[in-house]
């Protein structure tokens, strides 16, 4: 039987703080509801299996506005945090929301505010909002319908936090789906030196700082990357670095496997100083495959797309990939060193400076008019101040707005560790979030199947308008 708050005397007007309310009523396997309101609270703390925290377009707001403290802090296998706008307009210091365990997910939840440091901890090299992990093997976490649009400060100050920080002990399958990330002043997604896989999809990031840096074993998937503005600097070094996708693999014992992008755009237009590759990798991995990826780049720090290769880069593959290249001196696609395998290399270079480099790649690719990459968010915009991403009671409509890119498609694409490689070829397994939803009824079948069918019809339109241009 779910738990009403208010029945178990939280305020929820935002004048007093529910702490002592909610600790009353998180047990084991509880599920705790939350309705429309304000709930001041200062930390929310549990080692609880199974418990799930659910509102309604409820808003929390952190009792301790100075300082950087854990407003959650979960353990428990099995918790949910679902529905929650989180109001940090009034706080100098931000917390941060640590969730770690199995099978967790955090869901339809908004950030309101700046979440930067606020002149505190400038000399500490990254402070992260989200630090999520999931321990053991074979188990998942989920990060989905989650707004972080406000960013860590405004363009061209200094700010230093990350959005996301994955740390080494992360041993499972962590799931970022349609989350909305923009103006981080620290590195966008922090997961490179992991143990386990990251699927990234269906995701929307502009002018951050850095990028995704992740290692093998990762996966991004029909996300979009827009540089179109400064990011928020650097608050330890105030340095500006917008860059895409990284692949980093300083590690050899950290970084096995495989790093895929696929069905991306990278809109980097901007041209500053700061307007890095929309694709790099520094240090390789053991396996790279770019396929079906539109990149425009007017940036002159690096190429559009940057391999360096060394001894562990096993095998390359760039597959259809479209390049419109206008930077002064640098190169659409620069790989430099050889991998020991090339898989296949396709694809269409153009823009100001799309002349031929020579080599085996440019061999591969042809010189014309690529397919430009669309700007275009893939999910939902950011929801109305008070209310939460969900929108309960209208969620049919919430989900009809995805622009087609729906968790049905993000569950047909399969998982990070998967060999569905750029050629086309692999054993045809395919995986979704592996979280627990609520109980399938009819009524959810019907927007499930519906929403296939509008996400078919979307990739239908893209499709044509794709080779109209």
């Amino acid at each position: 039987m779910p738990i009403d708050i208010t029945e178990r005397g939280a305020d929820s007007s935002g004048s007093e703080p529910i702490d002592d309310a909610l600790a009353d009523a998180m047990e084991d396997g509880a599920t705790v509801e939350f309705p429309p309101g304000t709930y001041r609270v200062e930390k929310i703390a549990t080692d609880h299996d199974d418990l799930h925290l659910v509102g309604t377009n409820a808003t929390l707001v952190p009792t301790d506005r100075a300082n950087c403290t854990n407003l959650l802090d979960a353990t428990g296998d099995g918790f949910v945090f679902d529905g929650f706008e989180l109001d940090f307009r009034e706080v100098s210091y931000p917390p941060r929301i640590d969730v770690q365990g199995d099978d967790w997910r955090v869901s339809n939840v908004v950030v309101r505010g700046h979440c930067g440091t606020n002149g505190t901890d400038m000399d500490v090299h990254g402070v992260s909002f989200m630090r999520p992990v999931v321990e053991s093997e074979g188990a998942t976490g989920t990060v989905e319908d989650v707004y972080l649009h406000e960013g860590s400060g405004p363009p061209g100050e200094r700010s230093n936090r990350r959005a996301f920080l994955v740390k080494n002990r992360h041993r499972g399958h962590l799931v970022l789906n349609r989350v909305w990330v923009e103006q981080w002043g620290e590195n966008t997604f922090y997961g490179n030196d992991v143990q386990g896989t990251v699927a990234i999809r269906n995701c929307f990031f502009r002018n951050t700082n850095v990028g995704l840096r992740v290692g093998g074993g990762s996966e991004i998937r029909n996300c979009t990357f827009v540089k179109d503005g400064k990011p928020p600097k650097q608050g330890w070094s105030g340095g500006m670095r917008s860059c895409g996708v990284v692949v980093e693999g300083d590690d050899r014992d950290a970084y096995p496997g495989r790093v895929t992008v696929a069905d991306c755009d990278f809109a980097f237009t901007h041209r500053h100083e700061s307007t890095d590759s929309p694709v790099v990798a520094n240090v390789p991995t053991q396996e790279i495959a770019v396929s079906n990826c539109r990149v425009r780049y007017d940036g002159n720090r690096s190429d559009a797309v940057e391999i360096h290769c060394d001894d562990r880069l096993e095998r390359l593959a760039l597959e259809n990939l479209h390049v419109t290249n206008n930077s002064d001196d640098r190169a659409a696609v620069g790989v430099y060193g050889k991998p020991d395998e090339y898989g296949t290399v396709s694809g269409v270079v153009g823009g100001s400076n799309a002349a031929d480099r020579g080599g085996y790649v440019y061999d591969n690719l042809e010189l014309g008019s690529p397919n430009p990459p669309s700007a275009d968010p893939p999910l939902a915009p950011p929801p109305d101040v008070g209310r939460t991403p969900n929108g309960r009671e209208n969620q049919s409509e919430t989900d009809a707005t995805k622009g087609g890119r729906t968790r049905d498609r993000a569950a047909d694409e399969g998982d990070a560790g998967g060999e569905d490689d750029a050629d086309g070829e692999g054993d045809g397994s395919t995986a979704g979030d592996g979280t627990a939803g609520p109980a399938v009824d009819v009524r959810s079948l019907v927007e499930d199947a519906t929403n296939a069918v509008e996400d078919a019809i979307d990739r239908v339109e893209r499709a044509l308008r794709s080779w109209s241009r």
